[in-house]
């Protein structure tokens, strides 16, 4: 995986709909339920596929998810890659 990440994303539904299709897998790793799961910074970088570094508002704090978008002729999923929970909005992504 590269770590050349971009400056920050304009924030989009179409990114929002990408954190929305991991939610329920980061539900499930950190045994929570989330009401409010809302992208507020987004970084990417280009690897085989994309891969996004989103800051994600949740009921009680920040998460840190990393995903992986494939590429459209290997079908775009989208997986998760990494979770980093208990952030504040002012820590670094």
């Amino acid at each position: 995986m590269q770590s050349d990440f971009s400056q920050p994303q304009e924030l989009t539904s179409q990114l929002q709909e990408k954190a929305q299709k991991v939610k329920t897998q980061v539900e499930s790793k950190l045994n929570k339920k989330f009401h409010k799961f809302l992208v507020v910074k987004c970084l990417k970088s280009p690897d085989v596929g994309i891969i996004y570094k989103m800051k994600v508002e949740t009921d009680d704090d920040y998460l840190h998810i990393i995903i992986h978008e494939a590429l459209p002729d290997e079908g775009s999923h989208i997986s998760l890659n990494n979770i980093e929970s208990g952030k504040k909005i002012e820590d670094d992504l």
